[in-house]
């Protein structure tokens, strides 16, 4: 969002709180719809556990067919309450089983609104 430099601070007061998650990690592209359906197990899992809605992304621009490496995107938004997704996600990993499957560290990028 772009605003002029007259712009409202109410505005900005107005918007949803909290931070936005992005958190993003490689797969071997012939394992990614198998590991995919995993992680969408423990999003469903966290989201119950905290409230927060979930999703799940794949990068689109990803070349080479079932062999290639394929970026997951979980996003997370609206988090009020950092630490206890935080703890979730640990929670939610360990039980999921996935990190042998991960072919990189998981990255995790938070974000808030600018004001």
């Amino acid at each position: 969002m772009s605003l002029g430099a007259g712009a409202d601070r109410a505005h900005f007061d107005a918007l949803p709180g909290g931070e936005s998650w992005y958190i993003y990690y490689k797969v071997a592209g012939a394992d990614a719809a198998a590991i995919g359906a995993q992680v969408r197990k423990m999003l469903g899992t966290i989201s119950a556990a905290t409230g927060i809605p979930a999703r799940l992304m794949r990068r689109c621009d990803t070349h080479g067919g079932r062999h290639a490496e394929v970026t997951l995107l979980e996003i997370y938004e609206r988090i009020d309450d950092p630490a206890r997704l935080e703890a979730a996600l640990a929670e939610g990993l360990a039980r999921s089983g996935l990190a042998p499957a991960l072919l990189a560290e998981r990255h995790v990028e938070r974000f808030r609104e600018l004001p």
